[in-house]
């Protein structure tokens, strides 16, 4: 993975933005949590952050997809837990050597599939 490529952004939503974007449009609320893509692939699963790092503090989230039928696909979410500050859920996901004790409390919150190529619509329908 390359760095914060061919990811969803949040921007500020404004009337003239509106405007401007072709209809329909889908608009997501921002949560404030910490990004995380899960890669499914052959029966493998890797959790990355937005600039590709590997994503080990999680591993309840991790587990969860490696026991789940899904494969060959590709998630974009955010790591988050509601009414948990994003400096706090950073705090908890950001860690590399030892997990944080309450890493449990993170859930994952899926927005896209990632597949640049497919029609947003179409991917939301999947």
């Amino acid at each position: 993975m390359s760095d914060r490529k061919d990811i969803m952004l949040a921007t500020m939503f404004t009337e003239k933005r509106f405007n401007a974007m072709p209809k329909p449009v889908l608009v997501q609320p921002k949560i404030e949590g910490d990004r995380l893509r899960v890669v499914m692939k052959n029966g493998l699963v890797d959790l990355f952050t937005s600039c590709g790092n590997r994503r080990t503090s999680v591993p309840h989230i991790y587990e969860e997809f490696a026991v789940s039928s899904l494969d060959n696909i590709e998630l974009d979410g955010e790591l988050y837990c509601h009414g948990m500050r994003h400096s706090e859920i950073r705090s908890i996901v950001s860690r590399t050597k030892n997990l944080h004790p309450d890493y449990k409390q993170i859930q994952y919150q899926v927005f896209d599939i990632v597949a640049p190529q497919r029609l947003q619509l179409n991917r939301i329908a999947d």
